[in-house]
């Protein structure tokens, strides 16, 4: 258990209540997969984005100039749609950088640029988890938080799924692909006060095409007038546990929960039911929100929505992780 307390403690420093926290910014690059220019142009900035990991990336592909590009078709409406949102639609590729369209240039993204938005704050944290279901189904909770006054008058949350990398061998030449967008969650506007935070509880089925181990969401605060990035965060991989649990000696028991989503009552499986003598729950944040010690039937219809892991302690004080999503 201490291992897992300084790992919250860790994870809880990231997402404290500080006055402000570190921008990061995003990279928007709108590209196709049968552009000769852009398989020309792109390995410079992969090859830029390498020096600066800290630095998201999301790739769409609109159907200007090519409408038979693979990743365009497999979601037209929306992969235009933000290239529109943007004023860019008619030629890549193209780069927009935290929210602010980069002109024509060859390279389409220098490292002045990323230098000079560097080292800046924000009035905005963000966190996001996801966590697979039954059926393909996978839910998504993200928390944004006012930390401070902002200037901005009226921001939106906008948040996607993405694939982080995609192996196809594109008519273009490229591969592999990189933060592939396929989906639109979150766009719309919100209302936060200062100190408060608001979560987003949303879900998506898996597509059969997408490879489910890849899986991302990103999401950002935009101010809804000027376009700009106010924050940018991007999720793990969907079947990647949560940093602060994440310990060789803590073993995965999934399934060992249900029902699964809960609304009040949970019970452990028949299969582990006189295992565990005690039930810690964790919020995402890392804060420690439950403790069960007879952990056959937990009542948790006092918490709030969203995604919580379990860590079960059986009779040898061994540890088992597991996640419940409350409804």
């Amino acid at each position: 258990m201490k291992n897992i307390f300084t790992l919250i403690v860790i994870l809880l420093s990231g997402f404290g209540s500080y006055a402000q926290v570190e921008r990061t910014l995003v990279v928007e690059h709108f590209t196709n997969t049968r552009c000769s220019s852009c398989a020309t142009a792109n390995p410079a900035l992969f090859s830029l984005l390498d020096s600066y990991p800290q630095v998201l990336h999301i790739s769409y592909h609109p159907s200007s100039p090519y409408s038979n590009c693979a990743f365009y078709l497999h979601n037209p409406s929306e992969n235009d749609g933000r290239t529109n949102f943007y004023g860019i639609y008619g030629a890549t590729p193209r780069v927009v950088l935290q929210g602010e369209v980069v002109g024509f240039q060859i390279p389409i993204l220098n490292a002045d640029q990323l230098e000079a938005q560097l080292g800046q704050t924000s009035d905005f944290d963000i966190h996001i988890d996801q966590d697979k279901l039954e059926n393909d189904m996978v839910h998504v909770s993200i928390t944004v938080k006012k930390l401070s006054t902002t200037s901005s008058q009226s921001q939106k949350i906008y948040a996607i799924i993405a694939e982080k990398e995609v192996d196809y061998a594109a008519p273009n030449g490229e591969n592999p692909h990189y933060e592939v967008f396929r989906k639109v969650l979150l766009n719309q506007v919100i209302d936060i006060l200062v100190g408060d935070s608001v979560v987003f509880n949303t879900s998506y089925t898996i597509n059969s095409e997408w490879d489910e181990d890849e899986l991302i969401v990103t999401a950002m605060v935009q101010d809804a007038d000027n376009k700009m990035i106010l924050q940018a965060r991007e999720s793990e991989k969907l079947n990647a546990n949560p940093s602060f649990i994440r310990d060789k000696e803590i073993l995965s028991l999934d399934g060992a929960l249900y029902p699964n989503p809960a609304t009040d009552v949970v019970y452990l499986s028949n299969a582990v039911r006189k295992n565990f003598v005690q039930a810690d729950f964790y919020a995402i944040s890392g804060n420690k929100v439950k403790t069960f010690t007879d952990p056959r039937a937990m009542n948790i219809s006092d918490l709030p929505e969203g995604i919580y892991m379990a860590v079960l302690t059986d009779s040898e004080q061994k540890q088992h992780i597991t996640r419940i999503v409350k409804r």
